[in-house]
């Protein structure tokens, strides 16, 4: 777990990249707002089973993990969850709807969250962007103590851009189309389709 944090503490904020593990934006959180989402993370983690199949989202959005510390969790997700975790935020807002599409498709239990870029792009107004081939590999290491540690059976690669992270992995990874961009549908196909598939 500590080296998950650590590897995720050590990657800067850019002008268009924001690590809410390490930085806050004043706008919007006090100062403590990095320590209460690293310990969301601490909870969140330690509470998932190893094992647990991993659902992997390309990177942070502006609703989601960047406010909360949890991938795919804005605040008005927390209480899902069942875990004593904090609001970071000074207000909740509810999730966007790449995080909807996921909730409303993840099976009971829930599988692993996590993000190739496990920070938000943006383009410096607020707005997400795709991150970039250097963003994914500086994220590698953070990835791979995850999955040192975690464990998973087998990763839903969801997006391109998480089915290349996950590319050199030695965990089974199977690809489906992101939810974004008129991607809903075959989403929901792919996204059944590795539930049912046996670990």
């Amino acid at each position: 777990m500590d080296e998950v944090l650590r590897a995720l503490i050590a990657i800067p904020s850019t002008q268009r990249l924001f690590n809410p593990y390490r930085d806050h934006n004043p706008a919007v959180e006090g100062p403590s707002a990095p320590r209460i989402r690293c310990q969301n993370l601490r909870i969140y983690l330690e509470a998932t089973p190893p094992g647990t199949p991993l659902w992997l989202g390309e990177a942070q959005a502006r609703r989601g993990a960047c406010r909360t510390g949890i991938p795919f969790c804005g605040e008005l997700a927390l209480p899902r969850l069942g875990l004593p975790l904090i609001q970071p935020t000074n207000e909740a807002l509810p999730d966007g709807p790449t995080a909807r599409a996921i909730w409303d498709a993840a099976p009971d239990p829930l599988p692993l969250f996590w993000n190739a870029v496990s920070q938000h792009p943006h383009r410096g107004d607020g707005r997400t962007r795709s991150p970039t081939a250097a963003e994914i590999v500086v994220n590698l290491p953070v990835l791979r103590a995850l999955i040192a540690w975690k464990r998973p059976s087998r990763i839903l690669c969801i997006g391109r851009i998480a089915e290349r992270a996950a590319r050199d992995l030695p965990v089974p990874a199977t690809y489906v189309r992101h939810p974004a961009q008129g991607g809903l549908q075959q989403f929901r196909i792919g996204a059944a389709a590795f539930i049912e598939q046996s670990d």
